[in-house]
């Protein structure tokens, strides 16, 4: 009886002691699976640029839209290659890269980065708001961070712009300090702010992004396209520099200034040739009518001094010769004999008569 006792004894204390073991595996592997989902789902990253929706849920625009993230609490030192992927997908199983190759960017040692992509027409379905992902390029299976908000296309074209010269020149179409028109379209959501810039640069960065610097408008108003995304302005270019140059058309929601600078979202250029300012030209008084004069034409072709000067000595000369031959004339009338007076043989003197007396 003792050795059924001892028997049955020792197989309960050794079937304790293998469900203890099995209850210890059990939880080790618990905890090794919730390690690696930890490790599956670490980190966050959330969309910086565009500004997200009211929601926090969404970011929206067209097209090749510079789209500006920043992720925290990654794996340190870790490469990610940064994608998209519809949500029936999953980012795990449906990533895409940006740019065909897919973008690439290294967490600092804080776990923490800063990136910029660009919307590829290859996502362009307007009724899809796509996941934005980033993967760890060594455990591209494992470690995956879904961005917060998704991107809503909002329009399947890019952001466009024509420019026209107000006003015609010589030589170039555009002259420094001289009005551009710009006509844009796609420029959404509708009232997006937009600026303009003249610069040296084929590319625009970040530090490009000074509103003080953005060109004028002719009456001083601001820039917003309309629910369209459209939108037509008159800008003043600036007086230098000159030659060829790039004029760019961005949104307004450029961060160059902060710890970390951000693109504007819409970014589009076009190349411009300015030219020196043209002159001003000065205000004329307006003809009045006048009445024809008509103008002797001078028989010499002397100066005006000289001809005074001849005519007078000429009229000296003339004055000086008529007193000469007056003065002739008169001496000679002077100094010429008096002829006595004769009678006709028809007639008698009749002598005076000496009356004496009285008359008979």
């Amino acid at each position: 009886m003792r050795r059924r006792t001892q028997r049955f004894s020792g197989s309960r204390w050794s079937g304790l002691l293998m469900l203890m073991v099995m209850m210890a595996l059990l939880v080790m592997g618990s905890v090794s699976t919730a390690r690696t989902a930890r490790a599956d789902s670490s980190g966050s990253m959330h969309v910086v640029v565009p500004a997200p929706s009211a929601d926090n849920k969404t970011v929206a625009g067209p097209l090749h839209t510079n789209v500006s993230v920043s992720a925290s609490q990654v794996t340190a030192g870790a490469t990610y290659s940064l994608g998209w992927a519809k949500p029936s997908d999953g980012c795990a199983n449906g990533f895409q890269g940006f740019d065909s190759g897919g973008a690439s960017v290294t967490a600092d040692n804080s776990g923490t980065f800063t990136a910029t992509v660009i919307w590829p027409g290859a996502a362009s379905d307007t009724t899809t708001q796509y996941l934005i992902c980033a993967r760890d390029t060594a455990n591209p299976t494992t470690n995956v961070i879904t961005c917060d908000q998704q991107y809503q296309v909002l329009v399947a074209g890019r952001p466009h712009f024509a420019m026209a010269p107000v006003s015609k020149t010589k030589g170039t179409g555009y002259s420094a300090g001289g009005a551009v028109r710009i006509d844009g379209i796609n420029f959404v959501p509708g009232n997006t702010s937009i600026d303009v810039f003249v610069t040296t640069s084929a590319t625009f960065a970040a530090a490009d992004f000074q509103p003080d610097l953005a060109l004028k408008t002719q009456d001083g108003s601001p820039i917003t396209s309309d629910a369209q995304g459209s939108f037509t302005a008159f800008v003043l270019l600036p007086l230098s520099p000159t030659g060829q140059l790039f004029l760019y058309v961005v949104s307004a929601d450029g961060a160059p200034n902060g710890p970390t600078p951000f693109l504007p979202s819409l970014v589009v250029n076009h190349a411009i040739l300015i030219g020196q300012a043209q002159p001003t030209p000065s205000a004329q008084p307006s003809p009045t009518a006048k009445v024809p004069v008509t103008q002797k034409t001078p028989k010499t072709t002397f100066p005006d001094h000289p001809r005074r000067i001849f005519a007078i000595a000429l009229l000296g000369v003339l004055s000086l010769i008529l007193f000469i031959v007056g003065g002739v004339l008169i001496a000679s009338v002077a100094l010429k004999p008096r002829t006595p007076p004769t009678m006709n043989s028809g007639e008698r003197s009749m002598p005076d008569v000496v009356r004496t007396g009285r008359e008979w």
